[in-house]
C-alpha cells in the first residue's frame, strides 16, 4: 500500500471516529455549562434563586407544586408550599432534613432528591427560610400531631 493511499484511509478513519464521538463532545460541553450555572446559582446566596434552580422544576416557580416535572406519571405529586395545610406540619428541622437528605428521610416521596452533598448548610437554611416565606407559616405542633394521626389511621 502506498503512502498516499494510507494517508487517505487514515483521514477517513479519523473523520469517522470524530463523527462517532460528536455526541460525547456535546455531553461534555453541556455538563461544563451546567456546572458553571450550578456554581452561579449556589454563589448567589439568595434563597429564592436557590429555590428556582433546585426546587422549581417539581414544586413550581411559585411553590404551588406545579413544576414542569410534576406530571401525572409521578407516584407522588410535589408538595404545594402555598397551601396553608402542607408546611405547618413540618418543623424547621424536618424541612432541613428533607432538603439535605431527600424525601425518604422524613417518610416523604422517594423521588425527592437529597441536596446535602451539593448545598452548604447556609444554603439549605436559605431554602428553608424561603419555603417558610412561600407558605407564610410557622411550624404548628397541633397540625403536625393531627396529620400524623391521620396518616397512621390511613396506614391501618
Amino acid at each position: 500500500m502506498n503512502a498516499e493511499r494510507m494517508g487517505t484511509i487514515m483521514k477517513a478513519n479519523l473523520c469517522k471516529s470524530l463523527q462517532q464521538k460528536w455526541p460525547i463532545f456535546i455531553v461534555i460541553i453541556s455538563l461544563s455549562l451546567w456546572s458553571t450555572s450550578n456554581l452561579n446559582a449556589q454563589s448567589s446566596g439568595s434563597g429564592q434563586e436557590l429555590y428556582q434552580f433546585y426546587c422549581a422544576q417539581c414544586h413550581g416557580e411559585k411553590g404551588d407544586g406545579k413544576g414542569v416535572n410534576a406530571t401525572e406519571d409521578l407516584p407522588t405529586q410535589p408538595k404545594d408550599f402555598t397551601s396553608p395545610k402542607n408546611l405547618p406540619v413540618f418543623s424547621d428541622k424536618q424541612i432541613i432534613n428533607t432538603i439535605a437528605h431527600g424525601g425518604p428521610r422524613e417518610q416523604l416521596s422517594f423521588i425527592m432528591p437529597s441536596w446535602g452533598n451539593i448545598l452548604s448548610e447556609e444554603e439549605i437554611e436559605l431554602l428553608r427560610a424561603h419555603l417558610r416565606g412561600i407558605c407564610q407559616c410557622k411550624f404548628d405542633p397541633e397540625a403536625a400531631a393531627k396529620a400524623k394521626a391521620e396518616k397512621e389511621k390511613q396506614g391501618q
